[in-house]
């Protein structure tokens, strides 16, 4: 009996790292997002001298919101070949820039579902003073594009999350986004339950696990 208990034990114990969650960003005691390092890959940015040129401009519509956020993207000049929609981000709040981000492989339209759409982002409200705002990259062969997340709140924007992930599936209200972090097709089948994450919505706090 003492052996099985001890056996248990131990499986339990090693189980619990694989279904382990994790805090993708915290709120210090100002309330300010303070992002973690581990979920934010580098952006590749090839080419630094090359011109670019407007493509879209929106404020958004954020109620609750200490001032107010817009959205201003730019593609490269004569990319309209190129893979990706734009580029280069750029968040105001008020008359101040808060996050440039920039990457030569380019931001796709949000599409996850591969279903025709305008949309350059999308848009989450995770409470009366906090938003996520989300942004799919192109993707490459068999790799996926990033899944960037910047944060909004208290007048400022935080990238938080910068992976290769591709959307399985989205939802709001709390939001939830199932994600694999290479294509099922392109690689070997014993590998695929390695593959699968999901970051969700825990109050204002967005957290992340291994797992489908």
């Amino acid at each position: 009996m003492m052996k099985t208990l001890i056996l248990s034990s131990l499986l339990l114990c090693c189980a619990l790292p694989a279904v382990a969650q994790h805090d993708i960003y915290a709120l210090n005691a100002r309330g300010e997002v303070v992002a973690d390092s581990a979920f934010i890959d580098p952006f590749v940015w090839i080419n630094p001298t090359v011109e670019y040129e407007p493509l879209y401009s929106r404020t958004l519509f954020t109620p609750g919101l200490s001032g107010s956020y817009t959205v201003k993207l730019y593609r490269y000049k004569n990319s309209e070949n190129d893979g990706g929609y734009f580029s280069i981000v750029e968040i105001d709040c008020g008359s101040k820039q808060v996050l440039r981000m920039i990457q030569t492989d380019g931001w796709d339209k949000f599409d996850p579902d591969y279903s025709p759409t305008s949309d350059y982002y999308k848009l989450v409200r995770l409470d009366d003073s906090t938003y996520a705002l989300l942004f799919v990259g192109f993707n490459y062969a068999s790799e996926p594009g990033l899944l960037t997340i910047v944060i909004l709140r208290g007048g400022q924007a935080t990238l938080v999350y910068n992976k290769g992930r591709h959307i399985t599936s989205l939802t709001e209200n709390p939001l939830k986004i199932h994600t694999i972090s290479q294509f099922l097709e392109a690689v070997p089948e014993s590998t695929h339950a390695s593959l699968y994450e999901v970051i969700y919505q825990d109050g204002n706090l967005l957290k992340w696990r291994k797992g489908q």
